[in-house]
Order: structure tokens, then sequence, then C-alpha cells
């Protein structure tokens, strides 16, 4: 993905390189820096941006709400301005230029990253709302995340839903048309009105705001919710669009460790599988079963990258999967790979992963499960049956088996290379064996096959002719055993 075009617009030279120096360490391309509305409006007409960084307070003719107003006559670029001054009447005019977020000085880099994130994602649908609905519907639809959307009222109250996608609705557990009868306010729980107003305060000076809720599933029970609520225009309406994720079991994890250390401990200790706990990259704890996989010690593995224990067959994905696990983007929890022992040897392994909160931060909490004999038992196994079959084939031995309950045959290409058939052409069907008997023997067979069925004998044994496929009649000695029978004394 090409990195995002940033103009930052600020006359102090420090502030400005101080920003520019965040951004190109979040990622981002700072393809200019004008310190003037003039120079600002000079440089939009000339390069290709995705987004920019305005000061409202700037020398000059044009201070940075009039070169947003410039600007937008001819380009449709995001704008989040930067301030350190909130007066009502300088927000007034703010406002008329339809930023897409406000940064307060001084401010942190996550919210600079909050910010631009929201910004232009904001603007990518504000977009895609107008070139198409259809469009829209569609991402809409095909976000991971739940996205639900409300009106803002005339009085700053807020409507019933007015639309959400299919992730919505299943985190809460209604319908759609159940929760258009709903408030956001109705699902709710436990909010102060205390914190709706710091809520309502933020959006309002903002434009945006991210909170963790506590909502009312339609079954009773508590889901827990990340949400980020931006401002947009829907249906040429103002309305909120929250982008919601459920953080229900992840904060029970976190919940479960913060209130247990020591227990939480000796749990991990006692596990017959190994336990660690990867944050930024560097294994901050492994419990003494995974020490013991590894062939080391604990002190040896914590401090290390795990990238040093990994397999150099299955580094590139798991590498990968770490970064997108920790980015919260959905992964698969549970696979089966290889690591790296201490000696260089090779360690089957089935992972459980998922992130955690870990002395304050993020962190990939994994279990490690080894299976290397499991797989050297598969592989023994794959080895033994390729040798069987080559041990039937020379010795011309074909294998079947009779299901009583069925009364299907599973016969073996052996059985059927005799005859001069492939497997593909002999059904498991126990008429069309006997249709294959001749004539002059089928009484018989049967006879002895009854017996056999009865216990009348230990074992079915009976020589035949078969029917080949040219036509012709083949000598079989056919030998089989009845292996497993119920209390009754029927085979099953």
């Amino acid at each position: 993905m090409d990195k995002a075009k940033i103009l930052i617009v600020e006359d102090d030279i420090i502030t400005a390189t101080n920003i520019c120096n965040r951004l190109e360490l979040l990622g981002y391309d700072v393809s200019a820096t004008a310190y003037s509305g003039e120079e600002a409006i000079e440089l939009t007409d000339k390069m290709e941006l995705d987004l920019i960084i305005m000061d409202i307070m700037l020398p000059g003719k044009f201070d940075g709400i009039k070169t947003t107003e410039i600007i937008h006559t001819k380009h449709d670029i995001p704008v989040i301005y930067l301030t350190a001054y909130t007066d009502d009447e300088t927000l007034k005019r703010a406002k008329i230029t339809e930023p897409f977020g406000y940064l307060i000085k001084p401010f942190e880099i996550k919210e600079l990253q909050s910010a631009i994130q929201i910004a232009l994602y904001k603007h990518n649908i504000d977009k895609r709302l107008k070139e198409s609905e259809k469009k829209y519907r569609t991402l809409f639809e095909a976000n991971q995340d739940g996205i639900f959307i409300f009106y803002i009222n005339p009085d700053g109250t807020h409507s019933d839903f007015v639309d959400l996608n299919n992730p919505a609705s299943e985190m809460l557990g209604y319908t759609k048309e159940e929760i258009m009868n709903l408030k956001f306010s109705d699902l709710e729980k436990n909010v102060s009105e205390k914190e709706m107003e710091e809520r309502k305060k933020e959006i309002d000076s903002k434009g945006m705001v991210s909170f963790e809720s506590i909502v009312k599933h339609k079954n009773g029970h508590d889901v827990i919710l990340e949400i980020k609520a931006v401002v947009i225009n829907y249906n040429n309406r103002p309305a909120i669009m929250n982008i919601v994720r459920d953080i229900t079991e992840r904060k029970r994890a976190e919940k479960i460790l913060k209130e247990s250390e020591e227990k939480y401990r000796n749990l991990v200790e006692r596990a017959s599988d190994g336990i660690t706990i990867i944050q930024d990259g560097i294994i901050k704890f492994a419990n003494q079963q995974l020490a013991n996989m590894w062939g080391g010690t604990t002190e040896e593995i914590i401090g290390t990258s795990f990238t040093n224990h990994l397999h150099a067959g299955s580094k590139e994905e798991l590498v990968d999967r770490y970064r997108r696990r920790m980015a919260s983007e959905e992964v698969p929890a549970v696979y089966e790979t290889e690591l790296q022992r201490k000696d260089g040897s090779k360690l089957y392994v089935e992972l459980n992963a998922g992130v955690i909160l870990y002395e304050g931060k993020s962190a990939d909490f994994v279990f490690v499960r080894d299976i290397t004999e499991r797989r050297h038992a598969e592989e023994a196994l794959r080895e033994s049956e390729r040798r069987l079959s080559l041990a039937l084939e020379g010795a011309n031995i074909g294998l079947w088996d009779h299901n009583f309950k069925t009364h299907d045959v599973i016969r073996s290409k052996e059985w059927a290379e005799m005859l001069g058939y492939n497997s593909e052409e002999i059904t498991n069907s126990l008429d069309d064996w006997k249709s294959l008997i001749h004539p002059d023997e089928l009484s018989s067979v049967l006879e002895v096959a009854e017996k056999h069925m009865k216990g009348e004998t230990s074992e079915f044994k009976e020589l035949h002719r078969l029917k080949c496929k040219d036509g012709s009649y083949k000598w079989i000695l056919d030998w089989g055993k009845i292996s497993e029978r119920d209390e009754n004394g029927i085979p099953i």
C-alpha cells in the first residue's frame, strides 16, 4: 500500500520539524512543509496530497481557516486543524470548512496517529458515498468491524439507529429490524452524565472520539466494545458513524491476569504445554515446559527475539502473523508450524495465540504444544502404509473390508487390479461382489460366509472363481475374519 502523502502547514519551524519526524516514524510520507497560507495554496496546486495538517494561526494574508476555504474550492483534500486555542468563535469559523479533525497543542503521537487514521478513513468513506451508494454499501457490509450510524438531532441528542452492518448486528444479538427502534443509549450500561458530556465535548471540538463501552446483548450478557465515533454527513444530515470492535474476550483475559499474577504464574509453570509472552518482538516470559521443548533454560530464552527460535521454513509466515495479530487484524488463532530447538533441530508445534495486556502494553500470549512425536508417528504410518501397499502389490494380494451396518464393501486397488479393473470401476455394493462370483460357487461361498457371521467358524476361507473385466474367471482364495461383534455376537 502507498504511503499517505501529507502536507504540514505550520509557521513554527521547530513544531513543523517535530510533526514531520513523528509522521515519518508512523510510516507516512511528508510531501512538503509550508510556513504560510499562501505557500500552502501554491503547493496544493502542484502536488497530489492525501491529507493536510493545518495550523489555524498562520502569519500573512490568510490564516489556516481561510487557507482551507481556498484550497477546498479547488481540491478535495481532508484537513486536520492544529491549534492551541479553542475559543467558540474560532471553532465556529473552523467548522464551516468541514475539517476532518482537530489536534489541540500539545498532543501525543497516539493522538496524531489516531487523528490521521480517522481522517483518512472518514475522507475515504465520504468520497465513496458521493461516488456510489452501491459501492458504499459493499464496503459497509464487507467491513469486519461493526459499524452503526445514528443522526445528530438539532438539539444535540442522538436518533435511533439508522444503519448498521452485519458484524454490528451480530455483536449486539439483534436483527437489523429490531435494532432500528432502539437508541445506543438504550443498550449502553453504567455511563455517567459526566462521561457522556466529555464524549460530546470531544466530538464537538475534534469531530471524533474513541472510548470503550459496556453494552447489553439481546440475550442479557455484557459485551465490551471498543468504539471510534466520527462525525459524518449521512443522507445530507449530520450523523455519527461508530466503528466498533468486540473486545470482551480480550478484556476478560486482561482482568484475569491483572487480578492474580501469582495464580497465573503457578498455572503456566505447571502447564503441560509451553507458554510464552511476546511483546515488541521480544520474549518477555517463557515457562519451564517451553524451555524443555527448546532444550535450554528460561533464562536463555527470555529477552531474546522470538524470531531467533523460528525454523527458516516458517519464519516469514510467523513474523507476518505476529505483526497482523498485534495490529488487531484477523489471523488464525490455532495453527501448526515449525520452531527451531537450541541444537538446531526442527520442533513441530501447534500454536494457540491471542493478544493480552501485559505490564500495561499489548502482547502476544502463546500456548505451544509439542506435536513432534505425532508428526513422526504420522510419517511412520504413511511409510508403513506405503510399504504395505508395495508388499500387497508384489504378493498379488488384495484387501477388502465389509461394513455390516451399511453392507458396503471397501476394496483395495490391488483387489480390483487382480480382476483387470481399476479402483473407480469397482463399487462398494455387496451385491456387485456377489455378481462377480461364479454361479457354480455362489451358494457355497455365501454358506461359508453365513456360518462365519453366526460365529460357527473362526474365519471365512473359501476358494472360488471371480469374473474378470474381460469376461474370464480367475481362481481366488478369499480369506477373512470378523474383527468385532456386539454383546449379542452380531458382527459390527
